[in-house]
């Protein structure tokens, strides 16, 4: 029995006829009766008749029983790295609404995300519309219409206040867009369900395990140091793992990045090596901790470069950006110098409790932003001098 076309559908196609500005019309085997379909492509492939095509469904017409499909990933591409965790914060500050949280606890801009998550269904214009289709459990898209308006009118009212946030007296706007976005059938549990989706589609650490800084660092087992490789190497750095965890200012540095990071909706994990490991905005992070010393900080920050080089080895990541985290501000300046200018590493430290040094503002920076900075940044430094020596003429 032929079947509607589904969003998403993959389909092989076979090529009729031009359609006019490189659309060709196309059929397939379960393609209904009554129903036509066009090809958009935005490939710089060739075409003729007969010709037979892997495409997907990216736009239908019930009503018109009409149907365009594509040649192209755009549209389905996966949630990115830089978009992940402005979703996440949108998905949250938008169940917070649906629940009836008070004013003052929502931001503007969590809530115009979340607008524009529902509009990527509708207007499908966007290269992952498809994934957060997917995510926010395939929406009618009258009913992701109507929502994405409600979010803009609330979004607008947090704006109308200078800090982008309601007054405590305005509560009832956000208790009246609750009210409003309860009605609409499954869209709580469509959010809520996106929510943990988005979350669980985080490239994953190999042989990694969740950090949750709320059960305690120092109490869960997924974290417990586990020495029973047959591998010396691993067991020596697994053995100087544990030390260095047992250490206080280790643990307490720790819980200052992960809170930071998870309040920026990143996923942070750990292996029996790795002391922190996320996927920022400009890609997969690994991050060594080091409590430091007066008279050890050289020490520990060798220590670091080594294990962070043979980490991003071990793991597999080979474009994994290294950052070093110290629990307090090296007091000898090369240190910083060496490790960002020379090495190409990341370094912060800690201090007053907060994140602090001179890769701190590369924590939450786009991938464009980072393109950027390190085009500026080989513009000012001008040629590289090269070391090797040469050979002395006679």
């Amino acid at each position: 029995m032929r079947k509607v076309p589904r969003l998403g559908e993959d389909v092989d196609a076979r090529l009729l006829e031009p359609a006019g500005a490189g659309d060709w019309k196309v059929t397939w085997e379960d393609l209904p009766p009554g129903w036509s379909a066009t090809l958009k492509s935005r490939t710089a492939r060739l075409y003729g008749p007969g010709d037979e095509a892997r495409l997907w469904v990216f736009q239908r017409d019930p009503q018109r029983k009409t149907v365009q499909v594509s040649d192209s990933d755009f549209g389905r591409m996966p949630i990115s790295d830089r978009m992940r965790p402005r979703y996440l914060q949108a998905l949250e500050a938008a169940t917070q609404v649906i629940r009836g949280a008070r004013a003052g606890s929502v931001s503007a801009e969590s809530i115009s995300e979340m607008k524009g998550m529902l509009n990527r269904c509708v207007r499908m214009d966007q290269p992952d519309w498809k994934s957060v289709y997917d995510a926010l459990g395939r929406p009618s898209l009258s009913m992701a219409r109507k929502a994405a308006e409600d979010f803009g009118y609330l979004a607008r009212a947090l704006r109308q206040n200078k800090s982008g946030q309601v007054q405590p007296g305005a509560d009832w706007v956000i208790a009246d867009m609750a009210k409003a976005l309860r009605q609409y059938p499954g869209l709580a549990d469509a959010i809520s369900n996106a929510l943990a989706s988005i979350k669980d589609s985080a490239p994953r650490l190999d042989r990694g395990a969740s950090l949750d800084h709320g059960s305690g660092l120092k109490a869960d087992p997924l974290r417990a140091v586990d020495t029973s490789s047959s591998d010396p190497y691993i067991v020596s750095q697994v053995a100087r793992a544990k030390v260095e965890r047992a250490n206080t200012q280790h643990e307490r540095a720790l819980r200052v990045l992960v809170e930071f990071l998870e309040a920026h909706r990143y996923t942070v994990e750990r292996s029996r090596l790795v002391d922190a490991f996320c996927h920022l905005k400009t890609g997969p992070a690994i991050f060594e901790v080091k409590s430091i010393t007066r008279a050890n900080e050289r020490t520990q920050c060798r220590h670091a470069l080594s294990q962070l080089y043979e980490y991003r080895y071990i793991h597999k990541i080979s474009n994994a950006s290294l950052w070093i985290v110290l629990s307090d501000q090296p007091r000898q300046g090369w240190i910083a110098d060496y490790l960002l200018r020379d090495r190409g590493l990341e370094l912060i430290w800690i201090k007053d409790g907060a994140i602090g040094g001179p890769s701190q503002s590369r924590l939450l920076e786009s991938g464009s932003e980072r393109r950027r900075r390190e085009g500026q940044l080989s513009a000012d430094m001008g040629p590289r001098v090269s070391h090797t020596p040469t050979a002395r003429s006679e």
